[in-house]
């Protein structure tokens, strides 16, 4: 049986190559809780420099509009292999996969 820690490091180590893979760089930062029966992933630093633009363009919002509907996309298509891996991992079958932009 997997330690908390363990847990944890191999969350952080597999939703850092999931956004390598998947988006093309992986966050500089990443820490992973096991709270309960919940998992929660917290990355900094995972916009591409391109991204970092998009979201400074004028009008106020609509760059982190455009944005977030692209990510929230992307993930939706990658919530299957996202949620085979977060069971690999932890050895709990995922109930309920969420993201946050």
């Amino acid at each position: 049986m997997k330690t908390q820690g363990e847990i944890e490091a191999a969350v952080c180590e597999g939703i850092s190559r999931f956004e390598q893979d998947y988006f093309g760089r992986g966050p500089k930062d990443i820490h992973a809780h096991l709270i309960g029966d919940l998992v929660l992933v917290r990355l900094y630093g995972v916009l591409t420099a391109a991204e970092q633009q998009l979201v400074k363009t004028p009008p106020a919002d609509k760059g982190s509009m455009l944005l977030k509907q692209v990510r929230r996309q992307l993930m939706d298509t990658a919530k299957p292999a996202l949620e085979t891996m977060a069971q690999a991992m932890t050895g709990v079958k995922v109930v309920s996969p969420m993201a946050r932009g």
